[in-house]
């Protein structure tokens, strides 16, 4: 730190080059002036200062930097800590799992699930629920540990094991698994007792969707009660046959013992008063000690593989009509191409609307589930009941089949814009477009536009603006077995 004068009566170019390499900072000739000298040892004294202090600013904000980077770096990992590690357990999550599976990570994947567990909630609380939890996160951590395997928990009561490619012991951990897992039992002394935990598991490994294979042979080992199930192709077709088998004999029980039963949804306009309502079909039945209205979404598709959809289909109109009989009310029910092709089926109807008048108060909504090849057909059909008073919808319109030929061919007196756009309509641009497109489209031709799925106030708020008329969904009513008589403005 110390700075060097030369003052010298010589000046020749070389000597001047050898005291720069010395590391002479100044260099003052002979004779030389007093005041000469204070400006040179002022002005490389204010030089040294400002090193001095531009070296210390530098160390401080180096210093702050490297403060700065290990907070961020601590932020960062707190905030992949809650992104990726379940609360509860500790355990990784679904996140982090799913991302191992995108980035090739695993090489197979076990999916272990507690069998009857709402049962353990149901019985001793959900306090002693998360417990059994927390508990069976820690056996199952003290398994994996000998392996080096990643463990995660998947849903509520289901966990997964991830096999990673660099590990190669995975068919020995697996027979360990099926040994162990007979012998799961946790004591409580809040209630003084044991709890026995039942554990199924499914297995995927060399493919391209270890997740939904993995959760295949789960579902396959629950149904034939084995601990373990590998997956295989074969495996993925005789659970599509189980399911099957297990619909078709649920949809005759329920038919030959009545418990396939209409529930309805009201339809209100704006004021949030009821103007008529929807038919919905559902399945009654009992599971885990409590009866359940199981929705078309679970048996409707068996029960056309199955030829067994006629049945449902005039089982569900004759009790709408029965309710037309004895309430004052305005019904719409669902007609498939298929039920306008059933020759039987319409004779039942056109009788009975005609013999009771009940054309007046009765909606066909047309749905859209497979191409119609004979627009003549459907259009003789909704003539002849359009003559006993019946009104048309197109439901689930800007889906599927629907478009806006469906409408020329079939002239409605109403449109049900599909629920799959209209609860998007507040988050997302394109819904919104699409269905102002619609409204927009019916008010030229005068038909009423009727939204399906309102569930907030928000798309409601956007629907009105748009000139929605009439509206259903969750956010008014959902639907009952009984029909709900007061309005929105009652409640």
């Amino acid at each position: 730190d110390q700075i060097f004068f030369v003052i010298s009566a010589h000046n020749e170019s070389h000597y001047l080059s050898q005291l720069i390499d010395l590391g002479v900072q100044q260099f003052l000739r002979k004779p030389l002036e007093i005041e000469q000298l204070f400006d040179t040892i002022s002005t490389t004294a204010a030089s040294i200062i400002h090193e001095k202090l531009a070296k210390r600013y530098y160390e401080e904000i180096e210093k702050e930097n490297t403060i700065l980077e290990e907070r961020v770096r601590e932020r960062t990992l707190e905030l992949e800590r809650r992104l990726y590690i379940d609360h509860m357990t500790k355990l990784h999550n679904r996140y982090a799992l799913v991302e191992d599976l995108e980035l090739g990570r695993l090489e197979a994947l076990m999916l272990i699930d507690v069998d009857r567990f709402q049962f353990i909630n149901d019985l001793y609380g959900t306090q002693i629920g998360n417990e059994v939890i927390k508990r069976l996160a820690l056996w199952l951590k003290n398994l994996v540990r000998p392996y080096g395997y990643r463990i995660y928990r998947a849903s509520g009561d289901e966990f997964a094991i991830g096999i990673k490619k660099s590990r190669v012991q995975e068919h020995s951990f697996f027979e360990i698994f099926e040994s162990k897992v007979t012998d799961v039992k946790f004591y409580f002394p809040q209630i003084e007792d044991e709890i026995d935990i039942d554990l199924s598991a499914g297995v995927a490994s060399k493919g391209e969707n270890l997740l939904s294979n993995a959760d295949i042979a789960l579902k396959q080992a629950k149904k034939s009660h084995k601990r373990v199930l590998f997956y295989s192709e074969t495996t993925d077709a005789v659970s599509q046959m189980q399911d099957l088998l297990y619909y078709k004999r649920l949809i005759k029980e329920a038919i030959s013992e009545h418990r396939i039963v209409p529930v309805y949804q009201p339809i209100v306009d704006e004021s949030g008063d009821i103007l008529k309502y929807e038919t919905l079909m559902r399945l009654r039945m009992e599971k885990e000690g409590k009866e359940i209205l199981l929705t078309p979404y679970h048996f409707l598709k068996v029960a056309e593989q199955t030829k067994l959809y006629p049945r449902l289909s005039r089982e569900i109109l004759s009790q709408a009509l029965d309710t037309l009989e004895r309430e004052s009310v305005t019904l719409s029910v669902n007609l498939t191409y298929q039920d306008i092709l059933d020759a039987e089926l319409d004779h039942i109807l056109y009788r009975r609307i005609r013999e009771r008048d009940l054309g007046e108060r009765l909606i066909f909504e047309i749905v859209e589930n497979e191409q119609i090849d004979d627009y003549a057909l459907v259009r003789d059909f909704l003539k002849k009941y359009r003559s006993l008073g019946v009104r048309v919808a197109i439901d689930d319109f800007g889906s599927g089949y629907s478009n806006f030929e469906h409408i020329m061919q079939i002239a409605p007196d109403y449109i049900k814009i599909d629920g799959s756009l209209v609860k998007k309509i507040d988050t997302e641009s394109q819904a919104r477009q699409m269905v102002e497109a619609i409204v927009h489209f019916c008010k030229k031709l005068g038909i009423c536009v009727i939204a399906e799925f309102v569930h907030n106030e928000a798309v409601f708020g956007i629907l009105k603006e748009m000139g929605v008329e009439e509206y259903q969904g969750y956010y008014f009513y959902a639907p009952e077995l009984s029909l709900q008589r007061e309005s929105m403005a009652q409640l």
